[in-house]
């Protein structure tokens, strides 16, 4: 059985509360899409209540989604065909981005108006303007640079290169490399 922090079943009621205002929110903001990629409702019992809107296709493999609230887009990383989707929340299509090659995961940086995708072959990371979709600035960051992040408070990103086993930080206005490390704080 699912307990609370203190173990009381009143707990458990309100975790099942705040499940339901998230899946609500969820449907609300992103729901319009079903993609093929696991998403934050996927095994959940209340993922059955919400009803499917409309399907979009987004490519052969799509993996990567994330959400600008600023721009009111969504992007969705195809590894197949080495593309980003791009839709407003409704589902829309606004454009597609060409990438050199493939990536799988993607970040945003809302304050900048920048999406961030690794190119796993190519090892560095594109930044794209998220109103015009223009790459902006590349920045080599290892070998298949793989999870990505971004922090809208200092404006960094962070990027994990698979083959190499380290982390890269760069500055997401410039592109300018921070550091590189294969563990963090060494």
């Amino acid at each position: 059985t699912l307990m609370g922090e203190r173990g009381d079943p009143s707990s458990v009621d309100q975790i099942l509360h705040q499940a339901r205002r998230d899946a609500m929110r969820w449907e609300a903001r992103v729901h319009p899409l079903s993609l093929a990629v696991p998403l934050a409702l996927v095994g959940c019992p209340l993922a059955r209540e919400v009803p499917r809107v409309a399907t979009v296709p987004v490519g052969q493999w799509p993996e990567g989604v994330v959400f600008d609230p600023g721009s009111d887009l969504l992007f969705v990383a195809d590894e197949g065909s080495a593309t980003v989707t791009v839709l407003r929340s409704g589902g829309e299509r606004v454009g597609t981005v060409r990438l050199e090659t493939r990536a799988r995961h993607l970040a945003v940086d809302g304050g900048l108006g920048l999406l961030y995708a690794p190119n796993e072959g190519s090892g560095f990371v594109a930044a794209f303007g998220t109103r015009d979709l223009t790459e902006r600035f590349r920045v080599p960051v290892g070998g298949h640079p793989h999870g990505i992040a971004a922090d809208p408070a200092s404006h960094r990103v962070f990027v994990g290169s698979e083959a190499e086993g380290t982390l890269t930080a760069f500055d997401g206005r410039t592109g300018r490399r921070l550091w590189n490390q294969s563990r963090p704080g060494e």
